[in-house]
């Protein structure tokens, strides 16, 4: 009897610490949630009224526009410069020859793409079901042929790396070329350049660092030029509904096999492993060490990149193929460089981008 006492005189202490701890687990789960929320809506800038299968293939097979056959996923390759882009037309491969007599037969035969379209058993899934490649101006295809990649795909394909280490490797790139840039009289290295981005920087110098750096002028190589605004500009905004799909230079060959499974394939591709380089300096030159640039330049930089992080924040966000967790391994990178918040990265970047910075 003394036990079911003592048992009664501490029930209500018991309910009351029960209740407290239930209260404090479905405060940090509301809180949690409310971050993930947080976190999806500012990272997964999605077109408004339009629906992209982001987050749920770790869950359930990934769902494209159509079932996957022959012809779909038709997947337009948007090849940006710097970007891990030629390892993947050399060593996927990207069949430019193929694809543009393809392209012949397909635009001629409309109503039965298949048989011109017939894959391979030596290509992977992946080569097999892109159908166009647009890089620098997409000189591989004319105007005409252009339109109709843009009506007759459903997937852009980029190929795309944290905007910092484009530029810095653009940079590299393009004053190893045979052609006297107007840039590299000015500067000798990227430390160079990116220390003279200062506001109270009003040289000749610095002003065209800021306009070729923003892609407003071609003075440092077409690269720079040719940009993640530039080629946003003339994929998703012109074709709103296609879904969008990303291999990351930092994780290209991983990135390719994964999609390769996700097409239909055995993610097994003959090129895994391998690199392309071109007019390329050597790697402790073109790597963007933050511990060799004052923090104060680095925000320099981040704010005069401010449009193409805000470019680049939206292709990882919408890319169908990447993970969540992966979509926030990129992004995280961009926040150590930069000292922004990914949870607040759209309103803090369209902040830099208003800061008088940016300007020039």
């Amino acid at each position: 009897m003394r036990v079911r006492l003592r048992r009664r005189k501490k029930s209500p202490n018991q309910g009351k610490a029960f209740h407290i701890q239930i209260g404090f687990m479905t405060c940090c789960l509301l809180i949690l949630l409310l971050m993930l929320w947080n976190l999806n809506d500012e990272i997964d800038l999605k077109a408004p009224g339009i629906n992209h299968p982001i987050d749920n293939h770790d869950y359930v097979p990934m769902k494209w526009p159509k079932s996957l056959s022959i012809t779909s996923p038709a997947m337009y390759f948007i090849h940006v410069g710097k970007a891990g882009g030629m390892t993947l037309r050399m060593h996927l491969p990207v069949l430019l020859a193929k694809n543009k007599k393809e392209l012949g037969c397909w635009k001629r035969n409309e109503s039965n793409a298949a048989n011109c379209l017939a894959s391979s058993s030596n290509n992977s899934a992946l080569t097999n079901h892109i159908r166009g490649h647009m890089h620098i101006g997409s000189s591989f295809f004319s105007p005409d042929e252009q339109d109709f990649l843009m009506n007759h795909t459903d997937t852009f394909l980029f190929s795309i790396r944290n905007p910092i280490d484009r530029v810095t490797s653009a940079f590299y790139y393009h004053q190893n070329q045979k052609i006297k840039y107007p840039l590299y009289k000015c500067f000798n290295s990227m430390n160079e350049l990116v220390y003279s981005l200062g506001k109270d920087n009003t040289s000749e110098c610095s002003q065209l660092a800021r306009r070729v750096l923003q892609g407003n002028t071609t003075a440092g190589g077409a690269h720079f030029a040719y940009n993640y605004e530039y080629y946003e500009e003339k994929t998703i905004q012109k074709k709103p509904n296609h879904y969008v799909t990303a291999i990351r230079a930092e994780h290209l060959w991983q990135d390719a096999k994964d999609l390769d499974k996700m097409v239909g394939g055995t993610g097994v591709l003959q090129g895994d492993g391998q690199r392309y380089t071109h007019y390329s300096a050597s790697v402790q030159e073109v790597s963007f060490r933050k511990a060799e640039i004052a923090s104060k330049a680095v925000s320099s930089l981040c704010c005069v990149l401010a449009r193409e992080m805000v470019s680049y924040t939206n292709l990882v966000s919408r890319a169908v193929n990447l993970k969540p967790s992966e979509k926030h391994v990129s992004l995280q990178k961009v926040q150590d460089q930069c000292n922004i918040l990914i949870s607040g990265s759209r309103s803090s970047f369209k902040q830099l981008v208003m800061d008088s910075c940016s300007s020039g």
